[in-house]
C-alpha cells in the first residue's frame, strides 16, 4: 500500500496520457514518484491510502524535511510561493470535489473510477494555474481513459 496525494495520482495518469509506459528517477528531485508510479501503471489492485500530507511520492526528495515539509517553490502561478501549502490545496479540492477522507483507501482502478465521474474535476482544481489546465486536462482524460480500459474487466 502506498500514502499518496490525490494530485500525484492525477501527474501519473496525466502522463500516462501523454504516452508515458513506464518511469525513471528523476534526479533532480530524488523523489520516489517513479516507484509508486510504476507500481500503479502495472498493477491496478495497488492499494492507495489518501492524504494531503507528505506521501511515499515525496520519499527521499531533496525538498523534504525532516518533519515531512516540502520546503520547494513555486514561481509561475502569481501570488503562490510555497509549493507544500499550493500542493495541498489542490488535494483538499479533490478530496473534497470525490467525497472523500484522509486515510481512505482504494485501489489505483477504483480511484480511476471515482475520478472519472468528474469530467471537469482538473479544471475545478487547478484554477490558479490556467494556463496550463487546457493541456493537464486533455492529457488527464486521454490517461484515464487508457489506464480504465486497460485493466477493465481485469482489476
Amino acid at each position: 500500500m502506498y500514502r499518496i496525494k490525490p494530485h500525484h495520482f492525477i501527474d501519473m495518469i496525466k502522463l500516462y496520457g501523454g504516452g508515458r509506459e513506464s518511469f525513471t528517477p528523476d534526479l533532480a528531485y530524488g523523489h520516489s514518484f517513479y516507484l509508486v508510479a510504476n507500481e500503479i501503471m502495472r498493477d491496478p489492485n495497488t492499494k492507495l491510502w489518501m492524504t494531503i500530507r507528505g506521501d511515499d511520492v515525496c520519499n527521499h526528495c531533496k525538498y523534504r524535511d525532516a518533519s515531512g515539509f516540502c520546503t520547494d517553490t513555486v514561481s509561475h502561478i502569481e501570488g503562490v510561493v510555497s509549493k507544500d501549502a499550493y500542493n495541498k490545496s489542490l488535494d483538499k479540492r479533490i478530496m473534497d470535489l470525490l467525497d472523500m477522507k484522509e486515510g481512505e483507501t482504494f485501489t489505483a482502478y477504483e480511484m480511476c473510477l471515482k475520478l472519472s465521474t468528474d469530467r471537469d474535476i482538473i479544471k475545478k482544481v487547478w484554477v490558479e494555474d490556467i494556463s496550463t489546465v487546457e493541456r493537464r486536462q486533455e492529457l488527464f482524460w486521454l490517461g484515464l481513459d487508457r489506464y480504465i480500459a486497460k485493466w477493465n474487466g481485469g482489476a
